[in-house]
């Protein structure tokens, strides 16, 4: 009995998974999004890494300030509303939330790199 309870919750949430960010602009480990992302940060853009602190602390984005997604609401005030906004954290979920957030409260320009590793092989490419 445990195990089938185990098994269906597994489904179910796999199912949610997939429908909850299936109507992305931005596919987990997208390229073209950390791209995108890349070109608005040349021009100025303001970068929040919405990891944790901890995950923040063990390496991030030159330049991107770290505001975790659970505090992104009560931060409103302290982005700017007068540039680009790129979010990033571990895989692209997380800064989706936080992109929905943000266009919520007013912000015009955002746009999820989805994860760091994501951001940083776009910034390598654009090296070469």
């Amino acid at each position: 009995m445990g195990l089938t309870i185990m098994v269906l919750t597994l489904v179910i949430s796999t199912i949610f998974l997939v429908f909850r960010f299936s109507n992305r602009n931005v596919k987990l480990g997208g390229s073209s999004a950390a791209q995108q992302a890349l070109t608005k940060i040349t021009e100025g853009a303001y970068i929040i890494d919405v990891r944790s602190s901890m995950e923040h602390s063990m390496g991030s984005y030159p330049g991107a300030v770290n505001i975790p997604v659970a505090e992104i609401a009560n931060s409103l005030n302290s982005i700017p509303n007068d540039k680009p906004i790129v979010l990033f954290c571990a895989s692209g979920g997380r800064s989706a939330s936080a992109r929905d957030i943000l266009l919520r409260s007013g912000f015009a320009d955002v746009t999820n790199a989805g994860g760091l590793s994501d951001l940083e092989a776009a910034a390598n490419s654009s090296l070469k």
